[in-house]
C-alpha cells in the first residue's frame, strides 16, 4: 500500500470450483461466527458456471419486520458432497431443511439426494454439514423440478406434526431423453408447538452425561437412514426443464412447459391432484406451440391471502412477448432496451382467460401499465416466493448471454421490484 496507509488483515478463501476471494479478517470472523440463521433466507446451492460444476453454495437473510434485506450480505455456506448443475433443490417452509437433488455431476448424472439442516443447527455456519440420503432417486437425471408441499394441523386437530410431501419431477435422462417420471417423499415434521412442549425433555442431560434427541434432531437422522422415494402417475407429457409448482393450499402441483425433446419446446400447463395421485391438462402458455419459452412460475401470496384464488405468477425468459392478443399485450414506451424485458402474466386455473398480464399501478412507473422482468434479456434465473414476506424472488441465470450473480425481489403488494445483493458466485 501507499505510504502512510493503514494495514488490514485479510483471509483468502478458495472454494472446491476454483474461485478465489478475499475477506476483511474482522469480517470473515463476523461471518463464522454466526449462530443465528436469520431465516427466512434465500439459498442458493451448486450450478454451472462457464462450464463447471459447483458445489458451493450461499444463503441471504431476508428481510423481516425492522430489517432490510439490502443491508444484509450472501454468506458463503458448506459445499454440497457433490458437485451439482442443472439440479433440483427445495426447502420445506418451516422445517428448515434444504434437499438438493441429483443433477449433472463430474461424472454423469447423479440420483443422489443431499440434506442440510438450518433450522436447527448449532455452532458457526462453517460447522454444518451436508449429508447423503440412502434413498435415491429412481434414476439419474438433470433439468427437471422439485417442490415441497406442507400440509398443516387444524386448529380443531391434536396432531402435533406437519405432514411434509417432497416431489420430484420430470428431467432428461442417458443425455438424450426428456422423462415423465414423477416420485415423493413423505415425513412428518414436529410442529412449534411440540417442539416447544418437548424441549424441556429432549435438550436435559441425562445421568449418564448424554443428550437426548430433540423431534427434529431424530427425524433428520431418520431422513438421512431410512426415507424413501415412492413412485407416482407419471406426467402427461414427458418435459425438462420445465416449472414445478405447488398451489397455495398444497392440494395440487402445476407444470409449465419446457423442452420435450432436444429442440422442441411444449406450452403444456398440467396439474397433479396430490391426493387421486393423477395428472390432467388443463391450460397451454399463451406463447403458441412453436419455440414456446422457457418460464419460471411461483404462487400468488397476495391472491390467495386477499380473496382465497389459486394464482400463479409466471415469469418468462427473454425472447417474444405473448401471441395471443386478447392478453391485451402494449409495448413499453421506454424504447428497444424495454421491449426486449417480457411482461409478467398472471395465471388463475379454470378461468375463461386463465392468463393475463399483471397490471401495475401507475405510482410504480408512469411509463408502464404492465409489470414486466425487471431487466432485458434475462435467461435461465430461479424464482421462488414466500408466503410470510409476500415476496416473489428472482434470482442468477444469465443477462446478455453472460453469467450473473444478481437477483431481484418483488414485492407482491405494491408490485415494486427492488434489487437483491449480489451474489458472490455468479
Amino acid at each position: 500500500g501507499s505510504a502512510g496507509g493503514s494495514l488490514e488483515a485479510v483471509v483468502f478463501l478458495k472454494s472446491q470450483d476454483g474461485t478465489v476471494s478475499s475477506t476483511p479478517l474482522h469480517q470473515y470472523q463476523s461471518i463464522n461466527s454466526k449462530t443465528d440463521v436469520g431465516l427466512p433466507a434465500l439459498v442458493v446451492v451448486g450450478g454451472r458456471l462457464r462450464g463447471r460444476t459447483l458445489a458451493a453454495c450461499e444463503m441471504l437473510a431476508l428481510s423481516s419486520s425492522g430489517t432490510k434485506t439490502d443491508e444484509n450480505q450472501w454468506q458463503a455456506m458448506p459445499n454440497l458432497l457433490e458437485h451439482r448443475g442443472s439440479h433440483a433443490a427445495c426447502s420445506a417452509a418451516g422445517t428448515g431443511l434444504v434437499f438438493a437433488l441429483g443433477g449433472g455431476g463430474v461424472d454423469g448424472n447423479l440420483d443422489s439426494v443431499e440434506i442440510l439442516d438450518i433450522g436447527t443447527a448449532k455452532g458457526a455456519m462453517n460447522e454444518w454439514r451436508w449429508h447423503t440420503m440412502k434413498g435415491r432417486l429412481s434414476s439419474p437425471r438433470h433439468a427437471f423440478g422439485a417442490v415441497a408441499c406442507v400440509t398443516k394441523p387444524s386448529s380443531k386437530e391434536s396432531c402435533r406434526t406437519t405432514s411434509v410431501s417432497l416431489f420430484a419431477v420430470g428431467g432428461w435422462k442417458y443425455g438424450s431423453i426428456s422423462c415423465e417420471s414423477v416420485e415423493k417423499l413423505n415425513f412428518d415434521f414436529p410442529s412449534a408447538e411440540s417442539s416447544l412442549r418437548s424441549n424441556d425433555d429432549t435438550l436435559a442431560e441425562t445421568s449418564s452425561n448424554s443428550v437426548t434427541q430433540s423431534p427434529q434432531s431424530s427425524l433428520y437422522q431418520n431422513l438421512i437412514d431410512h426415507a424413501h422415494w415412492e413412485e407416482c402417475a407419471p406426467l402427461l407429457i414427458p418435459r425438462r426443464l420445465h416449472s414445478v409448482t405447488a398451489s397455495a393450499d398444497a392440494l395440487s402441483i402445476y407444470v409449465f412447459g419446457g423442452y420435450i425433446d432436444e429442440r422442441r419446446t411444449t406450452s403444456s400447463v398440467e396439474r397433479y391432484d396430490i391426493a387421486a395421485d393423477a395428472w390432467m391438462e388443463c391450460d397451454k402458455l399463451p406463447y403458441g406451440d412453436d419455440n414456446c419459452p422457457l418460464v419460471q412460475t411461483v404462487v400468488d401470496w397476495k391472491m390467495w391471502q386477499s380473496v382465497g384464488v389459486i394464482s400463479f405468477l409466471v415469469f418468462p425468459y427473454s425472447g417474444g412477448n405473448p401471441e395471443d392478443s386478447s392478453l391485451g399485450f402494449c409495448p413499453t414506451s421506454n424504447g428497444d432496451d424495454g421491449a426486449k424485458r417480457r411482461v409478467v402474466l398472471r395465471y388463475i386455473p379454470g378461468g375463461n382467460y386463465p392468463f393475463s398480464p399483471v397490471a401495475i399501478p401507475s405510482k410504480v412507473d408512469e411509463d408502464e401499465t404492465q409489470l414486466r422482468i425487471p431487466i432485458p434479456n434475462w435467461h435461465s434465473f430461479i424464482a421462488t416466493s414466500s408466503s410470510s414476506l409476500n415476496k416473489a424472488f428472482l434470482v442468477g441465470g444469465m443477462i446478455d448471454g453472460k453469467w450473473t450473480g444478481r437477483g431481484f425481489e418483488l414485492d407482491l403488494n405494491t408490485l415494486e421490484w427492488k434489487e437483491l445483493p449480489k451474489m458472490a458466485i455468479a
